[in-house]
This record gives structure tokens, sequence and C-alpha cells, in this order.
């Protein structure tokens, strides 16, 4: 395993986060339990020492049960996601933002969470990965910023958490987010398909600031299982109209592409990590077999410059 500072901080984070979205199958045991178990232990033995969780995800009784017997439980570093205001939620809250926080603390069975994922959500859900939400989130940012610095500072000040990053859901809200001075990193999708947040991926270089990317696999269309479409089975919900635009671009890519790429499931880890700024790729593994070709990946070269802006001018 290799590591990265995260920014101009004093965290050395693994190259893959372990994402808990999915490990395990919702609130209750199910068969696929211990192949659960068996991944996240499988991450750990290897080196992986950052896990990404939410109180959203369902699969935090889960963690807590693994984690609390685990010998390197001091060593690893969490990124827990606290949306603050909510959907529905008029302004920042100190006291949602620290009851989030409080509940993580007892559930990963630790003293710090490292990294606090803020989310400014403040627009109804059905337009939260829009731009027309914008104007409203770019508009209370200065106001949200202010309570959450005060806040974080505090709890920073009270040994409970280290450093917050920012998820921004769209690229006009990253652009102001990370100008504003309140985050000390961003998290974001980053993937061959979703590229649009390069230029401020070189914003947070320029400025020090630490990035995480996430779904590096785009919900599992770029890997060698789903490259081809026309290879999949009939009844494959990646053959539904609502994939069309993604295996467009995904299309164009693999023809520009395709004589430097050997496996595409191996290349999207990589290329998930191939920003300077880039300090770790979140990754939702759910077995150990899954843990082990994510790692392997990394042992691969990460792409140039030159290749990302290939990507990046086929998609627009």
């Amino acid at each position: 395993m290799r590591y990265r500072r995260f920014g101009t901080t004093d965290l050395e984070i693994s190259e893959i986060t372990f994402g808990a979205l999915r490990f395990v199958d919702g609130a209750q045991a199910t068969n696929d339990e211990e192949l659960g178990r068996r991944a996240i232990l499988e991450a750990l033995d290897a080196g992986v020492n950052t896990i990404h969780s939410s109180y959203e995800y369902g699969t935090r009784w889960a963690l807590e049960k693994i984690l609390a017997q685990h010998p390197r439980r001091a060593d690893l570093h969490h990124i827990i996601k606290v949306p603050s205001p909510d959907y529905a939620d008029p302004a920042f809250s100190e006291a949602q933002f620290r009851d989030h926080v409080e509940t993580a603390l007892r559930e990963l069975k630790t003293e710090r969470i490292a990294i606090v994922q803020h989310l400014q959500r403040g627009v109804p859900k059905d337009i939260i990965y829009d731009e027309r939400g914008d104007p409203v989130r770019i508009g209370a940012l200065q106001q949200t910023n202010a309570a959450l610095l005060e806040t974080a500072l505090a709890m920073r000040q009270e040994g409970k958490i280290g450093y917050v990053i920012t998820f921004p859901h769209t690229h006009g809200y990253a652009r102001h987010a990370v100008a504003s001075g309140a985050f000390d990193g961003l998290i974001a999708f980053w993937n061959f398909l979703e590229t649009e947040m390069l230029d401020v991926f070189d914003d947070c270089e320029a400025r020090g600031m630490g990035v995480f990317s996430m779904r590096p696999y785009l919900q599992g269309i770029i890997t060698d299982k789903r490259a081809r479409r026309d290879a999949l089975a009939g009844d494959d919900p990646k053959r539904g109209a609502a994939w069309d635009s993604q295996y467009k671009l995904f299309d164009k890519i693999q023809a520009e592409l395709g004589t430097e790429i050997s496996s595409w499931s191996d290349a999207a880890i990589r290329f998930a990590l191939s920003h300077p700024a880039i300090t770790s790729v979140v990754v939702s593994l759910n077995n150990p077999e899954q843990v082990q070709s994510a790692i392997r990946a990394i042992d691969g070269h990460t792409f140039d410059r030159e290749l990302i802006e290939r990507v990046r001018a086929l998609s627009r």
C-alpha cells in the first residue's frame, strides 16, 4: 500500500479508502455479512488506513461490530458525512453537526473523526445535483461557512475532529466553496466519464488542498465486466435508457484509448488517482476479491496530464 499526504495537513492517507456504502446489506445481517467482514479485514490487513462512512448508509452497525475488537482501530482515519443545512433546513445547525460527529465517534469506536465531509444541501432533493440550486447554495455559503468554521474550530480544540472537506454536488458550487477558504479539501466524483472537476482540482493543488475522488467505476460501468454494453445480459440494468449517455461517451473513450488500456477495472482506479491534488480514491468494496483487485490496480502507473486532457475533451 502506498500513502499520500492529505494536502498540507499531517495526515498520511492510503491511496485506497474503504467505502462502506454497500459492504453489507442495509441495517440487518444477511448472508453477505461474512463477505463484507472479510472485505474490510482484507483491506485493513493490506494497509488501508481510511474508512468512509455515513449514518445514511445503514452499515455502521457492521463497522461498529468489526472495529470494536480490531487491533489497529486507534490508527485508522475516518471520513464521515455531515449534512447541514440539510434538504429542508433553513440554516447551518451546530447541534446537528455535533450530534452527527458524536454519534460517529461512538459507533466507529474512535476518539477522533479525522475528516468531516460537509454537505451543504439547502435545496430540494430533486435538484441537489442541478445547477438550478446553485444560487441558493452559493448565496448561503458565507453565512454557512462562518457558523461551520466556529463549530469545527471548537470541536478541533476538543480533539473530536481533524479537518473539514466539502462535497459540492455541482461544479459551480465547487469553485466557490474551494475559493472560500473554509475547507481543508474536497471530495468529488472523478472517473473517465466524469471529469468536469478538473479545473477545481487544479485550484485545490494551487491552494495546497487535498482531494478525495469517488465512484471510480461509475456504478460498475467502467469495469471489464460491463465495458462492452452489447455483451451485457438482456436483463442487466445498464442496458436501460437511463445509461445511454454514459455509454455513448464511454464508447468514444474506448475508441480513443482502447489500445492503451488492457483492463478497464484497473484503469478506473489508476485514473481516479491521476491528479497531483488527489490523496486517495474512495472505493465501495463488498468482498475480498474486489479489495484485492483495487489494491493490485494501484501498483500500475497513474495517467499523465496529456491523457486526462484527451479524456476531458471527449466529454465536451
